[in-house]
């Protein structure tokens, strides 16, 4: 079973359906079922200037709606369109000047300026986004990554290691560059275990609770990092099929494990990983409330020494 279409994080979307702004599995704070963070009474001093809402901040996305009764006037913002989060001081319809958060993004070829006017301090958007850019490995197919030392497989924050598996031949032609189309970010269409020959790198997957993660025996920096995420789906083949899937701009991996039992067995380990990630997403933004709100009341603890800090502890070994 694939993982139903992630777009809240991708795209920005006006006056969606009140269904769109709901909370999608796995969109929400850790171990809970509620946004990170909402505040009401917040004016959308560009796009609807004298309209006051709510605006809510998640691992995914900012959004925000007009007041009960007027919800169908909407934003989703997703966190991959940000470009830059900025606090400074806005002439607001309805209070003059006051402070406001100005949120630059861009979405296929568009660029927009969103500013929320608002006296709500509990806000911490600048450090959910921070997170969310900082967490890309959960979320994004990544090739020839620093992500394996010493034969060892350097584990994300909360990330469980589940089967490490030896002797897997990696039967992909073309491992140089991630496929890219515009507007969509790489996905992974199938895992595919194939009693082709061999033909390929010898090397060893990982499998954790969020990605499938494979390095060649010869050079650890020839690996792929396939979040769950991006899997399409998992296929067991008697012959090497590779191939292309343009509207997804993703592609077909093949493997093969000796003897054709232990591939059954891998295989269907995998494919359990898959379908009970794909009922619970774990997208890896995970940020403290609490030191989300000092950050945002005292903007000097955003250090670069924070900052290093907090991707040092994205690729620790566990």
């Amino acid at each position: 079973m694939p993982v139903a279409e992630v777009w809240q994080d991708r795209e920005i979307r006006f006056d969606a359906p009140i269904s769109q702004l709901a909370l999608r599995a796995g969109e929400a704070a850790a171990d809970s079922k509620v946004p990170i963070d909402a505040a009401g009474n917040v004016e959308d001093t560009k796009g609807n200037s004298g309209e006051l809402g709510t605006l809510t901040v998640s691992n995914l996305r900012l959004t925000w709606h007009a007041a009960i009764g007027q919800a169908r006037v909407n934003l989703s913002i997703g966190w991959a369109c940000v470009v830059s989060i900025d606090l400074r001081d806005a002439q607001s319809q309805l209070h003059g000047k006051r402070q406001a958060m100005y949120v630059m993004t861009k979405f296929n070829t568009s660029r927009f300026e969103f500013v929320f006017a608002t006296d709500d301090e509990s806000l911490f958007a600048s450090a959910v986004y921070r997170a969310y850019d900082t967490s890309r490995l959960f979320r994004d197919l990544k090739l020839r990554g620093a992500i394996i030392k010493s034969q060892r497989l350097l584990l994300l924050p909360g990330e469980i290691m589940v089967n490490r598996v030896a002797g897997v031949w990696n039967l992909s032609s073309d491992q140089g560059e991630t496929p890219a189309v515009p507007g969509r970010r790489p996905e992974w269409t199938s895992f595919t275990a194939t009693t082709a020959v061999p033909s390929g790198n010898l090397g060893t997957f990982f499998l954790t609770n969020v990605r499938l993660v494979w390095h060649a025996d010869a050079a650890e920096s020839f690996n792929v990092s396939i979040p769950y995420m991006q899997a399409g789906s998992c296929l067991r083949r008697s012959a090497g099929s590779r191939g292309t899937d343009a509207p997804c701009g993703g592609y077909v991996l093949g493997f093969r494990m000796d003897p054709a039992e232990h591939m059954k067995t891998v295989f269907k380990e995998l494919s359990s990983m898959h379908a009970i990630y794909s009922r619970e997403p774990i997208f890896g933004v995970d940020v403290n409330v609490q030191q989300g709100r000092q950050r945002h009341l005292d903007p000097g603890a955003d250090s670069a020494a924070d900052d290093e800090r907090f991707e040092q502890r994205t690729c620790r070994e566990r």
